[in-house]
């Protein structure tokens, strides 16, 4: 707790999609489709807050499905999401992306100041 996150969301295809609370505003963010008919062929987005620090960010660090290998690159749409003081929120819509209806979404989140808050006892 603190320091990093792993777990999943499920897509809405909506603008308010949905908000993923991890306890901390994260610096660094995985996320990738799994289930609901996607193969082995689904994309790890990476994306971290140094790139794309003002909301509604979209560019990543990898898209590990692209042909321009781990260059820094402007996403579609579809990549959109906020960074929140406790989590994040995907913010697009249309497949492909990162909010598909009904799409299962794992994740994995590094926080932006691990521990700063935490209380030695």
């Amino acid at each position: 707790p603190g320091y990093s996150d792993i777990g999943y969301y499920i897509g809405n295809n909506s603008a308010d999609g949905p908000m993923v609370q991890t306890g901390f505003k994260p610096a660094w963010l995985t996320i990738t489709k799994v289930g609901n008919g996607s193969g082995n062929g689904s994309s790890w987005f990476v994306m971290d807050n140094a790139r794309d620090p003002v909301n509604n960010t979209t560019k990543y660090i990898l898209n590990s499905n692209a042909t321009t290998g781990d260059g820094v690159g402007s996403a579609a749409p579809s990549t959109a999401i906020n960074w929140l003081a406790n989590g994040f929120k995907v913010t697009n819509t249309g497949s492909g992306g990162l909010n598909e209806n009904t799409g299962v979404y794992v994740y994995m989140a590094f926080a932006a100041d691990p521990f700063k808050y935490t209380e030695a006892v």
